[in-house]
């Protein structure tokens, strides 16, 4: 079987992101195509033409996770599985500041969920650093200049404490 896009973790999840902007998974079908995957529905989605229509796109999407033997990931799973894109990204060390922003905006989408809260915790301690003459109260052993370091140690010790939450992909009925 070919490698799965990343963008799998945020697709199968979409129910857990309050507003999901649906034309990420037109991006995703593309990608799932380029990698090798040629179903019907995926076919489709990928030749949506962006500003999708919620409704139409979520049709097509499930019956092409169903293709693939995805299953969709709701409640707690559903958040870890959308944060895993962007905790992924940070432990790589890509676009850190960007990228924790964007999970800090999700930790408060989510009700504060305590599995991802620490990076929520993590983006305020940065940011205060930042106007606050290098000076935090959220993250004790945090300075500006480990600041970086800590916030990706932080997301590779998240990847793996979820795991086994995250990276099943293939349902185990197909």
């Amino acid at each position: 079987m070919p490698p799965m896009s990343p963008l799998n973790y945020k697709v199968v999840a979409y129910r857990s992101m309050p507003d999901y902007d649906m034309d990420e998974c037109v991006d995703w079908a593309l990608k799932m195509i380029e990698l090798g995957y040629d179903t019907e529905h995926l076919l489709i989605l990928a030749g949506l033409t962006k500003r999708v229509n919620f409704f139409e796109t979520e049709k097509y999407l499930q019956a092409a996770l169903n293709e693939l033997g995805l299953k969709l990931k709701t409640e707690d799973d559903g958040v870890i599985s959308y944060s895993s894109y962007y905790i992924m990204q940070i432990a790589k060390g890509t676009n850190v500041i960007d990228n924790l922003k964007t999970l800090a905006d999700y930790v408060v989408d989510v009700d504060y969920n305590r599995s991802i809260y620490d990076f929520f915790t993590l983006h305020w301690a940065w940011s205060d650093m930042d106007w606050n003459d290098g000076l935090q109260w959220y993250w004790p052993e945090a300075t500006p200049a480990n600041i970086e370091d800590i916030i990706t140690d932080q997301a590779k010790q998240w990847l793996i404490t979820n795991e086994a939450t995250y990276s099943q992909f293939i349902d185990d009925n197909t």
